[in-house]
């Protein structure tokens, strides 16, 4: 309790415990580890029952709120998996995949 209140935990124990409780609570939460622009992060994932994805990136606060959006709606590119590809952006703005 006291580490997150004194914002000494990083992001990957902001996600674990974010992880953990929504867990508790029913939630189909996945933790993700990637990159937040040039840093290595993680997050979480929450699929809801109708099958649309939030983000939640619980170590982006603003205005005391975890930053939360829903999958694909990026104009730009901040999340990046372990390769380096983008993630979340707008269908229109992805990169197609190599084959």
């Amino acid at each position: 309790g006291q580490v997150i209140a004194s914002g000494s935990a990083g992001p990957r124990h902001r996600a674990l415990l974010y992880h953990v409780l929504a867990e508790q609570l029913g939630m189909n939460v996945t933790t993700r580890q990637g990159y937040f622009s040039n840093y290595e992060h993680t997050w979480n994932e929450a699929t809801l029952k109708d099958g649309n994805v939030l983000v939640i990136d619980t170590s982006r606060v603003k205005n005391g709120q975890p930053m939360v959006f829903y999958a694909n709606t990026l104009d730009k590119p901040y999340f990046f998996n372990k390769q380096g590809q983008p993630l979340y952006l707008k269908p229109e703005l992805a990169v197609p995949a190599i084959k």
